[in-house]
């Protein structure tokens, strides 16, 4: 009878704890699983772009862990770049979809959000490419033809005006006499100043071709800069990513980018399922996931908020209207390709810009002599 006692007691207790003695945790709570935060770089787009331009590289000698990447957040600091804090990771998760196979209880939200993220690689990728060219560009990446510039310039002092600029004097003393003798003493003036000043700019060229190469060259970026100057920070990425990017993945994750809860809570969702890049070196370098897990948890409180306040918000969260995720991405790819075009048109222009100085170096002194005659 002891024995059957002791059974009977150890089969109530666990049954008191089972049933109502332990943690009530719902069968919902249990199959809402998990969103794994995104790095700047965790998709294809984010494979082939560079990380901020910090002065130290990671984990070298001296490295900071604080210190190396912009701590700051655009959602809370304007003067941030969306670049150099998210990257172009944007990307849309499912989630509280229910237990069982996604395939059975969702059937379109998996493949709709895919197709949906994939597009939205399409959508950003002209956007990076660009960046990065923008990037190249201001750096001037012509500078080695700088010393190809100043051979030239030299063999053309030696051959050409060396040669011709004594005949070119003899020519202006001619045309000053003849003028002078028709008492066209405006005409003789302007004419002799103009060639005057022409001459003295080729000879500058020619004894400072790498001079005269940079001050055109920062001329160039100067206008750039106040070409850029209506737009904010002038970064086209930083503009594109706030303006478009981000609106339309709002627009996929909750199905409206102006609602009241989108406006409210937007920003929290997209932190909570993206990593900075700083987050993501501290991750790197000290194998920390403690920085994933919060963030878990932050989204998990945000989307129970969501589901509260708006119904039809939340099933869009969940994915289940994966088809305006996929609608969405589709026109953030012609926002952001029609953007970019003008983009590509005016670094084409800046990239012939730089080329022409080296060109207009060289053939400056050739010209003014030609032209004086």
């Amino acid at each position: 009878m002891s024995r059957l006692a002791a059974r009977l007691l150890c089969a109530a207790v666990l049954a008191a704890c089972l049933l109502g003695g332990g943690p009530a945790i719902t069968a919902s709570a249990i199959c809402e699983g998990n969103i794994s935060p995104v790095r700047p770089d965790g998709t294809p787009v984010g494979w082939f772009v560079s990380p901020p331009n910090v002065g130290q590289h990671p984990g070298g000698s001296g490295a900071n862990v604080d210190n190396d990447y912009p701590s700051g957040s655009p959602f809370g600091d304007p003067k941030a770049s969306w670049s150099n804090t998210f990257g172009y990771g944007a990307h849309w998760n499912t989630y509280d979809l229910g237990c069982g196979p996604d395939a059975a209880r969702a059937p379109l939200a998996g493949p709709f959000t895919a197709f949906g993220n994939l597009v939205m690689e399409v959508a950003k990728f002209p956007v990076a490419v660009l960046s990065q060219v923008q990037e190249w560009l201001t750096s001037d990446p012509f500078s080695w033809l700088d010393p190809v510039t100043a051979t030239i310039a030299d063999k053309i002092e030696q051959n050409v005006w060396l040669k011709f600029f004594p005949l070119s004097m003899i020519f202006l003393g001619l045309v000053f006499v003849w003028q002078s003798r028709r008492a066209d003493f405006n005409a003789t003036l302007s004419a002799t100043g103009w060639a005057l000043i022409v001459l003295t700019l080729s000879l500058f060229f020619l004894h400072y071709p790498q001079k005269a190469n940079s001050m055109m060259t920062s001329a160039i970026a100067s206008g750039t800069e106040v070409a850029s100057s209506p737009f904010s920070n002038g970064d086209f990425a930083d503009q594109v990513s706030e303006h478009i990017i981000y609106p339309q993945w709002l627009q996929g994750e909750l199905g409206s980018s102006t609602g009241a809860v989108a406006q409210k809570l937007g920003h929290d969702l997209y932190a909570s399922q993206h990593l900075t890049w700083r987050e993501a070196q501290q991750v790197d370098r000290t194998g920390d996931a403690e920085i994933p897990k919060q963030k878990n948890e932050d989204f998990k409180d945000t989307a129970t908020i969501v589901q509260y306040a708006d119904r039809t918000a939340y099933e869009n969260l969940q994915g289940l209207h994966g088809e305006n995720r996929l609608a969405a991405a589709f026109i953030m790819s012609v926002y952001t390709w029609t953007a970019s075009l003008f983009m590509f048109m005016a670094l084409a222009f800046l990239a012939l810009a730089l080329l022409m100085v080296r060109a207009v170096v060289i053939a400056a002194p050739i010209a003014a002599i030609v032209g004086v005659h």
